[in-house]
């Protein structure tokens, strides 16, 4: 069985690839057509990177599923946690929050 502390390492690292990506969405939607070129490749670009984002999301969501039950975690926007990694992920769960409000134009 995997070790906890490992599973919510892995966990850590994949929030913190959704993050990168989600600020790469935003990024390559703030980017003007190059060269007044056609939107095509921007467009090619922000679909491919949202998918990715997409699968990132699923597969933190299956992440999350598997860690139910273990130690009696907590939940905090959505990530489980146990008591000690509280505060680390919360931060990284507002990132998310921040990262995808920007990139979605929303509050």
């Amino acid at each position: 069985m995997t070790e906890p502390s490992a599973t919510l390492d892995r966990l850590h690292q994949r929030v913190r690839t959704f993050v990168d990506l989600a600020a790469r969405v935003e990024a390559a939607l703030a980017t003007p057509d190059r060269d007044g070129g056609p939107a095509a490749e921007r467009t090619r670009e922000v679909s491919r990177l949202a998918s990715r984002l997409g699968s990132e999301s699923r597969e933190l969501l299956d992440r999350l599923r598997k860690l139910r039950g273990r130690s009696r975690p907590r939940v905090v926007f959505g990530l489980v946690v146990t008591r000690g990694r509280q505060r680390r992920v919360a931060e990284l769960a507002r990132e998310v929050a921040a990262s995808l409000s920007e990139a979605t134009g929303s509050v």
